[in-house]
């Protein structure tokens, strides 16, 4: 029988929290009942616990990224991370840990050995493939490739977000349950019919953690020459979400340049975001890091974009494409056709109809978080 106020600590390394991910897990375990702590790893200087409905403890860990010597500075600063993790770990005494990534699962997987606590490695990334990345060593794929299958093995479960990382979990031999991270049905919920105020200028939105890679650039560069030329109709940029700090002044340049057709709509909890899709005609997703996302992942922002019918504008990266496919309200691009399908768009008055067709897609897909949630609890119940 399971008995109400177990502690629990979700552990992750990276600023924003609560974030997509971290939100659904703290509303499935505030319906069981249970005490929340998390644990962030501050480590560019910009976290902020942004408050929900729930009572989380928070405890951050501030050790600071030197982002001009990202490699170096990470590989030095993670001995440091877990030894800190542990500390906490062991005063809060939790009986669950949902551990957000590999390195927030190490120090996870320590306490396990010695105490008894259900550990959940949530794996939203294959970190052999990070681990390459960063360093440009073929030593550190293999590394990470064994390590993640050492902390995996002695997890009480593994769960991940993609199919493609089920097969690469499944090839060493850990089976890991499918939870990916789905829009809430809230996002579908969102009515637009009645949001189309009159203006002259289309809305391209961008909603997640403000930072180099992910295409902010290089679309303002592209709105910035579709916007010079005479005649145009006119495109506005709105950014949603944290800004990393040493993105700032690239913000600024972009601001610089856009005038009046940029604006940030600032740092938004996770239940604030579907109602913002009501000021979002287009959404953009590009995705810089093409080696780390070759063939992983779902990103969950340009699915909650489509369940709130709103088109995309996104690249072929991860395991994206794949699923989705074509005729499905996104716009795939590259580098040669962005400007082409940028005028297009302007162009078009079948921007509702596309946003439509988005929203079908998840719903015939049942790609929706609630279905999953149903099962991630149930799973939780029979290991505490």
């Amino acid at each position: 029988m399971y008995k109400a106020n177990k502690i629990a600590l979700i552990i992750q390394s990276h600023e924003l929290f609560p974030d997509f991910r971290s939100q659904k897990q703290i509303d499935i375990l505030s319906e069981l009942g249970m005490c929340i702590n998390a644990l962030v790893w501050n480590r560019s200087g910009s976290c902020r616990y942004i408050h929900e409905d729930h009572n989380v403890e928070l405890s951050t860990i501030d050790l600071q990224v030197n982002h001009g010597l990202s490699a170096v500075s990470l590989m030095l600063n993670l001995p440091k991370f877990w030894y800190k993790a542990y500390q906490v770990i062991c005063k809060i005494k939790p009986e669950l840990i949902i551990a957000n990534n590999l390195d927030a699962a190490i120090p996870a997987v320590l306490y396990k050995i010695t105490n008894k606590c259900v550990v959940i490695h949530e794996s939203r990334e294959p970190y052999h493939k990070v681990f390459f990345m960063k360093t440009g060593w073929k030593f550190f794929e293999y590394f990470g490739w064994i390590l993640d299958a050492f902390i995996s093995h002695a997890s009480t479960k593994v769960v991940t977000v993609t199919p493609n990382m089920v097969d690469m979990y499944r090839h060493m031999r850990i089976t890991a349950n499918y939870f990916p991270n789905a829009p809430k049905q809230e996002f579908i919920n969102i009515d637009k019919t009645n949001n189309a105020i009159e203006r002259d200028f289309l809305v391209f939105g961008f909603v997640g953690t403000i930072r180099p890679g992910v295409g902010i650039q290089k679309m303002a560069e592209a709105v910035s020459r579709h916007n010079s030329i005479p005649g145009n109709k006119k495109i506005k940029i709105l950014l949603y979400g944290l800004v990393i700090d040493t993105y700032k002044t690239t913000l600024q340049e972009i601001e610089g340049k856009l005038r009046n057709f940029y604006e940030y709509g600032g740092a938004l909890t996770p239940k604030d975001i579907p109602e913002i899709y009501k000021n979002i005609d287009v959404s953009f997703h590009l995705s810089e890091n093409n080696e780390k996302f070759k063939n992983y992942a779902l990103n969950v922002k340009i699915y909650e974009s489509l369940a709130a019918s709103t088109p995309v504008i996104t690249n072929k990266i991860g395991e994206n494409y794949d699923f989705i496919g074509e005729d499905s309200g996104v716009y795939w691009v590259d580098d040669e056709s962005l400007n082409r399908i940028i005028s297009s768009l302007v162009n078009s008055n079948g921007l509702f109809r596309n946003g439509e067709i988005g929203r079908n897609f998840i719903k015939d897909k049942e790609f929706i978080w609630e279905l999953y949630a149903k099962d991630y609890k149930k799973m939780l119940l029979s290991l505490i």
